[in-house]
Formats: structure tokens, sequence, C-alpha cells
């Protein structure tokens, strides 16, 4: 993969233009790499990371942070943002809220995690990432059409710069999409092989996120992690709702799976989207998302699901015993629909 370092002109030039992303934050020479992606590709993309595959002849552009940093841009303002807990439908919703020119949905740019991770790194820096959140969030917002709006979803893996939004942008606004401990244990069974590496680095870093001290230690358990992180994400969560600094609303899975016509129509009105929708563009997501969903394999082709029993109640009940007191209802008197 070519890396083409550019002039200060070609930087400016290049930061003006739509498709034009953060890619990757080079922090060894203190650069971000930008790469180049058609509206088409980013509007298909179930995910803006490695999964995009590269070209033969591609190539990166390198643009100092200094440069991105002093880079003369209007505020982030009005922002439009998708957290959720994982395996909650946010996907599907980004997706369903998605139309061609009007509404583009960024979803999970891989720059975000590396942010995350910087944060954690140097919790003492936040300033400093704060204002590289807000260039990055700028350059991820550039519209292909002018009347184009976008709409950024991360990774649960950067939930923690949730609590950063307010000092970037405090008339955005952000969709909080969750699931139940239940659907969540059964979807973290369907991904059990990576799950088993991937929840104990998930957990490690959230419950740092949110000071949350317990003598629990991630990795030793495959049924307590899960407990463990669909708790932390509901705690973390509920706790920004509490604190209510920006316009935030909650989503549930059930919620998007039922209704999804509704659901859409309210988070347009909730994002300022006031062009018309035709929603025989939400049924065809929809018979989309059901046929994949058919055509994945089943959990009881993995497990014998009965033999699974015990451990999933007793997971839901820790998890359930994890959570303070009105952190659910919290989350159910954000919703959207109410």
């Amino acid at each position: 993969m070519q890396i083409h370092k550019l002039s200060q002109t070609a930087a400016a030039e290049l930061l003006q233009l739509p498709g034009a992303i953060p890619w990757h934050i080079d922090g060894v020479n203190s650069r971000v790499l930008f790469r180049q992606l058609s509206e088409q590709a980013l509007y298909d993309a179930p995910f803006v990371d490695q999964r995009i595959t590269f070209s033969s002849n591609e190539a990166l552009f390198a643009v100092p942070i200094s440069s991105l940093l002093a880079h003369q841009h209007v505020p982030l303002r009005n922002s439009r943002w998708i957290f959720h807990t994982s395996f909650c439908c946010s996907t599907l919703l980004a997706r369903l809220l998605q139309r061609p020119d009007d509404v583009l949905a960024i979803k999970e740019p891989l720059v975000f995690n590396q942010l995350a991770d910087a944060y954690r790194q140097q919790p003492g820096n936040a300033s400093g990432y704060t204002a590289l959140l807000e260039k990055i969030s700028l350059q991820l917002c550039k519209p292909f059409h002018p009347h184009q709006q976008v709409i950024l979803k991360t990774s649960n893996y950067m939930n923690a710069l949730l609590m950063q939004l307010q000092n970037i942008d405090q008339q955005s606004r952000v969709v909080i999409v969750w699931g139940g401990i239940g659907s969540f244990v059964r979807s973290m069974l369907k991904n059990r092989q990576e799950a088993v590496k991937t929840l104990p680095v998930f957990l490690r870093s959230l419950c740092k996120d949110i000071e949350w001290r317990h003598e629990y230690q991630p990795g030793n358990d495959f049924w307590r992690d899960i407990a463990y992180l669909w708790a932390a994400q509901i705690r973390l969560f509920s706790g920004f709702l509490q604190q209510q600094t920006l316009s935030a609303v909650t989503l549930s899975k059930d919620d998007i799976v039922n209704h999804p016509e509704q659901v859409v129509s309210a988070c347009d009105r909730f994002f300022g989207i006031r062009d018309k929708r035709d929603f025989t563009s939400v049924s065809s997501v929809m018979n989309k998302d059901s046929k994949q969903q058919n055509n994945s394999p089943s959990m009881n082709s993995e497990l014998d699901i009965t033999a699974e029993q015990q451990n999933i109640a007793a997971t839901e009940s820790l998890a359930m015993g994890l959570l303070p007191p009105g952190a659910l209802e919290r989350m159910r008197a954000n919703s959207i629909l109410q």
C-alpha cells in the first residue's frame, strides 16, 4: 500500500473533498492517513474498516495531525450520532435511515476505535483528543451533495467518547440503541469463538471508562464476561442519560425489529430529516435483513441450546443484579417512541 505525503496546499484541498475520509491514525509519525471512497462504497459498507478491500493501485494520503487540527473549518454543529450496546440491530437502523443522495450513514469507522484507544492510554490529555475527535468527525460528515445529511454510527468500543461529545457539539443529537440481556447472551453464543477472544478486551476497557471497580477479572469465565459487559454498557448509557447534557434518546432492538416504519419516522424527526420518505425502501431493507438472518448459521447447529439453558439463566440473573437502581427504567423512559 502506497502512502503519499501531501504538501500543505494538497492537504488543504484533500480536506475539502467529499469521500476523503480519515482512515487510520499513525501516532508514531503524528499523522492521519486518509482514504478516498465513493459515495456508493460508503453507502453499502456495513462497517467502514478493514473489511472494505483495497484495490491493487489504491493509495492512502498522509496529513500531519498538526495540519488537520489547524485546518480552518466551520465548527461541528447539529451532528447526528448512533451509539449502541452491540448485537442490537444498530447497523440495521443505520441502513434503514439511509436514502440515496439525501441521508448517508458512516458506520463504525475504524478511526474512532483508534481515538478511543488513544484516549484510554492518556486520559489526562482529554482536551487534545477532544480537538482531534471534532476534526475527524467533521471530516467524516462531509456531504457528497449540498443537502445531504450524514449520520455517524460508532462501534461500541468507542462508547467511552460519548462523554466528550458535549465538548465538541452541544447541539449534537444522539440515539442510543440497546437490547435486553437475553438477546445479548444469545447473540454472543452465535459468535462464541470470536466473543471469547474479544470480550475480555472490551470489558477491561469499558469498566475503566466508567470507573466501575469490581473484583472480577475478565477472561476467567465466558458467561460472567457476558454479564459484566452488558451491565457495563447499560451503566454507561444510563449514567449519560441521567446527566442530560445533550439531546439523547434510546431505542430498543425490539422496536427496530417490530416497528421499523414508526422507528424511522421518529428518528427522522429527532435528527431533523424533513424530506418526505418513501417507506418502500424500509420494507426492502427489512426483507433483505430477514433473508440474511435466515441464511446465517443457526445457533442450534453450533451448540445444544437446551444444555446451555442453566448457564443462560444464571448469566441473565447476574447481569440484572449488576445494574444500579433505576438503570433499565431510565433506558426505557427515554425511548424515542414515548
